[in-house]
C-alpha cells in the first residue's frame, strides 16, 4: 500500500496566519492513501481527526508537494486511522507561537499548551512513525512539530535519497 505525506494549504485565515507565523509555504499536512481502491486523505482538522475522500477534500485545499515513504509505514498506518475521531487541539495549536518564540531566541521550548487527548495536523502524521522506521523523524517533538518542518525534512531527503516526490496527484 503506498501511503503518502500531502502538504497543503488553503487560501483561509488561518492557513494564512500559520504560513506566516511558521514562514512556510504550506499550513497543513495530511496522509494520502487507497481505501478499498479509493484514494482517501486521513488528517487532523477543524473538527478532529477524520478521512475524507480525496476528490471531495481536493476542493478545498491547494497542493504543494507530495511524498512517498520508501520504508514501510502501514504497521503504524493502522494505529493512525484508530485515531479517526480523536479531537483536534485547538489549544495546543496556539501553543506553537511559543514553541516557534523559542526558536527564534534559539531555545528548544515545549509547547505549553499541548493537549494529550487532541492533536494537530503534523502531530497526527507523527503516528507513522510509532516503530520507528523514518530516522529523520526520531528527534522530533510530535507537540513542537509543525509542517514546515516535516516539508523540509521531506524536501532535504528527497536530495539525499530518503523518500521520492509522488507525480501521480496533480490538481488543476
Amino acid at each position: 500500500m503506498r501511503v503518502t505525506l500531502v502538504f497543503t494549504t488553503t487560501t483561509s485565515p488561518v492557513s494564512q496566519a500559520i504560513r506566516w507565523v511558521t514562514g512556510s509555504r504550506v499550513s497543513h499536512v495530511a496522509i494520502g492513501l487507497s481505501w478499498e481502491d479509493v484514494p482517501v486523505i486521513v488528517e487532523a482538522t477543524t473538527g478532529g481527526v477524520k478521512n475524507s475522500p480525496r476528490v471531495l477534500w481536493a476542493k478545498d485545499h491547494i497542493l504543494v508537494a507530495e511524498y512517498t515513504f520508501k520504508p514501510s509505514v502501514v504497521v503504524d498506518l493502522s494505529e493512525a486511522i484508530a485515531t479517526i475521531g480523536a479531537a483536534y487541539d485547538y489549544v495546543g495549536l496556539a501553543g506553537y507561537l511559543v514553541v516557534l518564540l523559542g526558536r527564534r531566541l534559539g531555545r528548544k521550548l515545549k509547547n505549553p499548551l499541548a493537549s494529550e487527548k487532541a492533536m494537530v495536523c503534523s502531530e497526527f502524521v507523527l503516528c507513522l512513525n510509532k516503530e520507528k522506521t523514518i530516522p529523520e523523524w526520531k528527534d522530533l517533538d510530535p507537540e513542537a512539530t509543525t509542517p514546515e518542518d516535516l516539508f523540509r525534512i521531506c524536501e532535504k531527503a528527497v536530495v539525499d535519497n530518503v523518500v521520492t516526490s509522488s507525480f501521480a496527484v496533480c490538481l488543476p
